[in-house]
C-alpha cells in the first residue's frame, strides 16, 4: 500500500469550493491570500468572521459541515502542506528552518503534526530531498546565505560592457566574504545546495539599481542604488555586499526571535545575543549576556558564545555598566581563554577576542596580532578593521586612529558599523585637540542611537572645550541619567584616554559639573 493510500488527501485539499456557501468561499480565499502574503500567518477565526460578515460560530459550523475540520485545522494543514513542498524542494537547509518559515515555532509539535498528516517525519522528507539532489553537502556552518547572482541588465547597448564588469565585481565581492556562498547557477537552484537569495539589478547610467530577493518568501530583503562614479568605483561592490550581508543577518535574527526560548538551540540563542550585543548599550549587553548564559548551559563548547560573552563582559567594565569591574574582567578572561582553545582559526571568534584583549592596557599588542590574523583569514571583516583602529586610539596614536576610522566609515557607513566608526572618529579628534569636529561626530552618533549614553563620556568634554555650552549641558544631563554613580575618578582605571588627553577629558567633565 502506498503512502498516499494510507494517508488520503485532507478534506481541506479536495473541497469543492464552487458548491460551498458564499461565506465559506470568502473565508477560503482570505486564508489562501493571507498565507500567500505570509507563509507563517495564523489567520484567527475572528479575522475570518469579520472578513466574511458572519459570526465565528456560524463560520466554524460551515467549515465542519463542508470540510470536516475547524478553520484552525484547515489553516494548519495548508501550512503543513507548504512546509512539505519546501522540504521536498530542498529550499531550506534544515527542518527547523522550514518549520519556522511556515509558522511552527515548536519543532516537536511540528514533527508530530507532520507525521500524522503525511505518514513520515519531516527529517525523512528533507533527507530524501538531499539524496535526490546528489547528496552534496549543504553550505558550511559559517555560511549565512547562498546567493544566486544574475547578470546585471544593461539599459542601452553601450552599457553592456559596464554591466558585465559590474556583475564580475559583485561576484568577486561575494566570494571574498567567508560567510556568503556564490551559487554558480543564476536560475536559483544548485544541486545539493540551497540557494536562499537572488541578487539582481540593472544599470542606469552611472547607477545600478540592485535588489536582493528571497525567492522562498517572494520578498525583497534589500534594495540599493550604488554609484559607479570614478571616486566610488574602487569599493562600491564591497559596500553593496556588506549591506547584503547585513540584510541576510537581519532575516536570520528575525527567524531566531520567532523561536520560543525554551525550544531554541545554542546557535539560535547566539544569533539573538549577537543582535542584542550590537546595540552596545547597557540594556542590549545585559540581554546578550543572559542569552549567552543560556546557550552555554546547553552547549558549554560553543566557541562563539564564549567569545561574545567575553566581549560583552569587557564592554560592561569599560563602559561602566557595572559598579564593580573586577568580576566582569575576571570572567571575561575565562571566556576568552575557552573560546581561543575551542576555535583558534574562526575569524569571528578572533575578532571578538581582539576586542577583549584591547580592553586590557597590557594586551594591545595581542589585540593587534589577533586583528591581523582575522584579516588574513577574512579580509572583509568590518569589526576587525575597526578594532585595529581602536588599538591605535588606545595607544594614543590619534592620527592613525582617525585615518583608520575614516576608512572604515567610508566602507561601512550605515547602522551599527557606521555608528562605531563615528565614535572612533570623535575620540580620535578629541585626542588631537579638534574639539569641534569631535563634538559634531559624537552628536551624530547620539542622534542616531540615543540609547548609547556612554558616548556622552566623550561628547561632554568635547562640547565643553569647543565652547558648545548647550550641547555640553544636554550631554552631561544624559550622562548622569544613564550613569548616576559615575565619577571623574572612574576614568583613571578603565578608559580609552591616556596621559594628557585624559587630563583634558577630566577637566571638561569637571567644568560640566561631574563630581570627583
Amino acid at each position: 500500500m502506498t503512502n498516499r493510500q494510507r494517508h488520503p488527501p485532507h478534506p481541506a485539499s479536495t473541497a469543492d469550493e464552487g458548491v460551498a456557501p458564499a461565506a465559506l468561499r470568502q473565508a477560503l480565499h482570505a486564508i489562501r491570500s493571507a498565507l500567500a502574503a505570509d507563509s507563517a500567518a495564523s489567520v484567527p477565526v475572528a479575522t475570518l468572521a469579520m472578513a466574511t460578515g458572519v459570526s465565528q460560530s456560524t463560520l466554524a459550523r460551515s467549515f465542519r459541515r463542508a470540510l470536516g475540520v475547524t478553520p484552525q485545522a484547515f489553516v494548519q494543514h495548508l501550512r503543513l502542506e507548504a512546509a512539505r513542498r519546501t522540504l521536498a524542494a530542498g529550499e531550506t537547509v534544515s527542518v527547523l528552518e522550514a518549520a519556522l518559515l511556515h509558522g511552527f515555532t515548536n519543532p516537536g509539535r511540528f514533527a508530530m503534526a507532520y507525521a500524522r498528516a503525511f505518514g513520515e517525519r519531516p527529517s525523512t522528507t528533507h533527507r530524501q530531498s538531499v539524496a535526490a539532489r546528489g547528496g552534496a553537502r549543504l553550505p558550511p556552518a559559517h555560511c549565512i546565505g547562498v546567493i544566486a547572482l544574475r547578470p546585471i541588465e544593461a539599459t542601452t547597448p553601450r552599457d553592456v560592457a559596464n554591466a558585465r564588469r559590474s556583475t564580475n565585481e559583485l561576484a568577486a565581492a561575494i566570494c571574498r566574504r567567508r560567510d556568503l556562498v556564490l551559487s554558480d547557477d543564476s536560475s536559483g537552484q544548485r544541486p545539493g545546495r540551497t540557494v536562499q537569495y537572488r541578487l539582481q539589478g540593472r544599470l542606469d547610467g552611472n547607477t545600478i539599481v540592485l535588489e536582493l530577493v528571497n525567492p522562498l518568501r517572494g520578498a525583497v530583503a534589500w534594495t540599493g542604488r550604488p554609484s559607479l562614479a570614478r571616486r566610488e568605483r574602487s569599493s562600491w561592490a564591497e559596500r553593496c555586499i556588506a549591506n547584503v550581508w547585513a540584510a541576510i543577518e537581519a532575516e536570520h535574527v528575525a527567524v531566531a526571535r520567532r523561536v520560543p526560548r525554551q525550544h531554541a538551540d545554542p546557535d539560535t540563542l547566539f544569533a539573538r545575543a549577537r543582535a542584542a550585543a550590537r546595540t552596545t548599550d547597557i540594556g542590549g549587553v545585559a540581554i546578550a549576556l543572559d542569552l549567552l548564559n543560556d546557550a552555554l548551559h546547553r552547549d558549554p563548547a560553543h566557541a562563539r558564545a564564549h567569545a561574545l560573552a567575553g566581549r560583552c563582559l569587557g564592554q560592561s567594565a569599560i563602559h561602566h555598566f557595572t559598579h564593580d569591574a573586577a568580576d566582569p574582567l575576571r570572567r571575561m578572561d575565562m571566556h576568552a581563554a575557552r573560546a581561543l582553545a575551542l576555535a583558534p582559526d574562526d575569524p569571528e571568534v578572533l575578532t571578538m577576542l581582539a576586542a577583549v584583549k584591547s580592553f586590557d592596557r597590557n594586551g594591545l599588542d595581542e589585540a593587534e596580532r589577533l586583528c591581523l590574523a582575522t584579516l588574513a583569514l577574512d579580509p572583509d571583516q568590518p569589526d576587525a578593521w575597526r578594532r585595529l583602529a581602536w588599538v591605535h586610539n588606545y595607544r594614543g596614536d590619534w592620527r592613525r586612529g582617525l585615518e583608520a576610522f575614516r576608512h572604515t566609515h567610508h566602507r561601512w557607513p550605515d547602522g551599527y558599523d557606521g555608528a562605531l566608526s563615528l565614535i572612533g572618529v570623535g575620540v580620535a579628534c578629541f585626542g588631537l585637540g579638534d574639539y569641534a569636529r569631535s563634538a559634531r561626530a559624537l552628536t551624530r552618533v547620539v542622534e542616531r542611537q540615543p540609547s548609547l549614553r556612554w558616548v556622552h563620556r566623550y561628547l561632554t568634554p568635547a562640547a565643553v572645550h569647543a565652547g558648545a555650552t548647550g550641547v555640553a549641558r544636554n550631554s552631561i544631563e544624559a550622562l548622569r541619567r544613564g550613569f548616576p554613580h559615575l565619577r571623574i575618578g572612574d576614568f583613571q582605571t578603565l578608559d580609552i584616554m591616556r596621559g594628557e588627553a585624559l587630563v583634558r577629558m577630566e577637566e571638561g567633565h569637571a567644568r560640566a559639573g561631574l563630581p570627583y
